[in-house]
């Protein structure tokens, strides 16, 4: 049989590994000959992902602003922290930050060596090396996924700016961002204070056409005498092509998602993280999971739902609520409001679930705004004591994980992973992190 380089043109082999966005793919389509690999490695699959400093890469875009063919290849860019004190200040994803940075090829080097700068750079020079990154990024006519993870956001806020660039390439589908401006913190150095933070960036809310899209947001964190989500909520709504929204918050006040959980229509989202002090009344909540069925993971922040956990629908439910749900993150509270409300899927994972004997409501329900839910007819009635009260979780949720549930295969403890190194029956269970094979929820 012959060989694929005596029957194809070269050019077309490597038109076959430029359509190939996996480096896994490109991998196992190099190692199938010596041949190929010749091919497939050194021009394709040491270019798709890079992970990089802005201030030390320098060299890097000024190859790529010169190489449109060379940059077409790249579909992965991570913009890192400059320095471990912006780890510590921000939420990164273990998975980008933790890891070393990937070598650059060493033709991007001039010189064979890379620039280094002592401490943070000025604002002038950042400003420098963003202009050099917006050129080599108008060259990467294949992005996929781009990630921001420097403190503080891009310095450059004008029409022909970074996240401009990215839109009008109509080839980003994921995009990952810590937004942490420098206002919200003490040692801010000079000229970075006015640097506006994304979630006010209007080049970045108008970005549109992404799948799947992560959010970790301090502009909020402050406090305000009122704070505007509208930019936000519009970004999230005009994207209604979502497969997976992380949205994580920071705020020392409780911010309201209901304006979001009422507009959005993602008719293809599979996962959602929703994390922070922000809360949504159960009815419109409700309604959005009935519109979402396809979730198959759900990651909900402590005030979702809220204090209103116990209300029972008036009707019983009509319809399986979220039937491909495979992994929960939440409270015991929202297990059981799920459970009440219709949820019927086959779970293989909950975590998140604590089980304590006593509890301060005020605790658990901490800063609860109460908004009017039109699903309610009176008011929520509390524990406002601040004493200690028998826990009114624990029985609803084991009434239903151990007569509302049916498990597929006979249950053993070894697939159990509780904190406490204690059975889920026993009084001093604490906390619950469960992998099951096939656990029906609901009727």
């Amino acid at each position: 049989m012959s060989a694929l380089t005596d029957i194809l043109p070269v050019e077309t082999l490597h038109e076959v590994v430029s359509s190939l966005d996996s480096p896994s793919d490109i991998l196992s389509f190099g190692i199938s000959s010596k041949a190929l690999a010749d091919i497939a490695i050194p021009r394709h699959l040491k270019f798709r992902v890079f992970r990089v400093r802005i201030s030390r890469s320098a060299a890097i875009w000024r190859f790529f602003s010169q190489a449109d063919l060379t940059a077409g290849e790249v579909r992965e860019l991570d913009i890192l922290p400059e320095n471990i004190s912006d780890v510590y200040h921000g939420d990164y994803g273990p998975d980008r930050w933790m890891a070393e940075p990937l070598v650059p090829p060493k033709e991007l080097f001039e010189g064979g060596q890379a620039q280094h700068f002592k401490g943070r750079p000025s604002f002038e020079q950042t400003r420098r090396d963003e202009m050099l990154l917006i050129d080599a990024v108008k060259q990467m006519k294949n992005l996929r996924r781009f990630g921001w993870y420097r403190s503080p956001p891009p310095v450059i806020v004008e029409q022909d700016d970074l996240w401009n660039t990215l839109g009008n390439l109509g080839s980003l589908e994921e995009l990952d961002v810590v937004d942490e401006p420098f206002s919200v913190l003490t040692h801010a150095p000079a000229g970075y204070i006015a640097v506006k933070p994304l979630a006010s960036t209007e080049t970045f809310l108008s970005l549109r056409g992404l799948k799947n899209l992560t959010i970790c947001t301090h502009a909020y964190d402050q406090k305000q005498d009122k704070v505007d989500l509208t930019g936000i909520v519009g970004m999230l709504v005009g994207n209604k092509d979502l497969e997976k929204l992380d949205l994580r918050l920071k705020s020392p006040m409780t911010l309201s998602i209901t304006p979001l959980i009422i507009t959005a229509q993602w008719n293809r989202l599979r996962i959602l993280h929703i994390s922070g002090r922000v809360h949504c009344i159960p009815s419109a909540f409700l309604v959005f999971l009935h519109a979402h069925p396809l979730i198959e993971e759900l990651a909900l922040a402590p005030l979702i739902v809220g204090k209103r956990w116990f209300r029972k629908p008036k009707v019983p439910p009509s319809e399986p609520l979220l039937p491909h749900l495979k992994r929960l993150r939440c409270k015991i509270f929202h297990v059981v409001w799920l459970v009440e409300h219709g949820a019927g899927a086959k779970v293989t994972e909950l975590t998140g679930v604590s089980l304590p004997e006593q509890v301060v409501m005020n605790d658990v329900f901490f800063d609860d705004p109460d908004e009017v839910d039109e699903g309610d007819e009176d008011d929520v009635v509390l524990d406002h004591s601040g004493e200690e009260i028998s826990s009114p979780f624990r029985g609803p949720f084991f009434f239903f994980f151990f007569w509302r549930c049916a498990i597929t295969e006979p249950w053993q403890p070894t697939h159990w992973h509780i904190a406490s190194r204690t059975k889920p029956s026993s009084p001093r269970s604490t906390q619950v992190d469960t992998r099951i094979n096939d656990l029906v929820i609901g009727q």
